[in-house]
């Protein structure tokens, strides 16, 4: 019996690996472009970091699933691609953040971009349930590691099922003191 090589079949899957790599090293570089070349390349730098990054943290999350505190390790990694992408970020009112008290941050995004902001000062939150819209949750890698790192899912279209999921995480912070 022979069959037919397809072309896939063909290709030397490491020397891919090796290029796909290395255009992803080179994007920092093409920063200094302009217009649409700039934009996608950072895009590009951002998406292939945050789920890289995701990807090697998960099964460091598993081990203690749903703790607020797995999301650190994310935020020391993930806080240099805004240097690398030229943003910076002022934080203001950081002891408010770090004291030990709840209380709530609104962060109304209006890019996926935004979320570099959080991972600047999370470190100083220490302890933070962040609360999001659960499509996110199937946005993998990301949205698995997000979930292991306590990160509360809340069905926007259902408001009382939200509002339980939200009173269920605040009960969490009350008496078990995980988030």
């Amino acid at each position: 019996v022979t069959s037919e090589m397809g072309f896939l079949d063909q290709l030397p899957w490491d020397l891919v690996t090796i290029l796909a790599v290395m255009v992803i090293l080179a994007l920092p570089f093409l920063y200094d472009t302009h217009g649409p070349l700039q934009y996608h390349s950072r895009f590009i730098f951002y998406i292939a970091s945050v789920s890289a990054t995701a990807t090697a943290c998960i099964p460091i999350f598993m081990l203690r699933p749903w703790n607020v505190k797995n999301i650190l390790y994310i935020t020391y990694i993930l806080k240099h691609v805004t240097k690398v992408m030229g943003i910076t970020w002022e934080l203001r009112g950081a002891e408010y953040l770090g004291a030990d008290r709840g209380c709530v941050i609104v962060a109304n995004h209006q890019s996926m971009l935004d979320i570099l902001g959080m991972f600047n000062i999370w470190h100083v939150m220490d302890k933070c349930a962040a609360v999001a819209k659960k499509e996110l949750f199937y946005v993998w890698p990301f949205g698995l590691a997000a979930w292991l790192g306590g990160l509360v899912y809340i069905d926007r279209l259902n408001s009382s099922k939200a509002h339980d999921q939200l009173n269920n995480a605040a009960k969490l912070m009350k008496t078990d003191k995980k988030m």
